[in-house]
């Protein structure tokens, strides 16, 4: 692994521990500059370097699309099987209600 996969890594693994809805707290506070360049303070001791204010956002929109993925995944195996009950029922509703006429 090179250096930046390794840091890249590390950076995952900090960020991941703190959870999304504390590191997105953490970027909306006054802590990080308003640029994408602005450096993200991790306070990690052995880190050379921290990441970028850009990087911590590109972080954060890959779980969006994750937790989006997710539940548009969710909602299709919830939908489908109503839609076929709903066919269902209506199919053996059927003769009944053409008795009605």
């Amino acid at each position: 692994m090179t250096d930046e996969t390794e840091r890249n890594a590390a950076w995952d693994a900090e960020l991941e521990g703190r959870g999304v809805a504390a590191v997105a707290a953490f970027l909306a506070g006054d802590g990080v500059g308003a640029g994408r360049n602005a450096e993200f303070r991790l306070f990690i001791p052995d880190s050379v370097t921290n990441p970028t204010r850009g990087c911590i956002e590109d972080w954060l929109g890959r779980k969006e699309a994750t937790v989006a993925a997710r539940e548009t995944f969710r909602f299709h195996c919830i939908f489908s099987p109503a839609l076929i009950a709903a066919i269902a029922g209506v199919i053996a509703a059927w003769p009944v209600v053409r008795s009605w006429w």
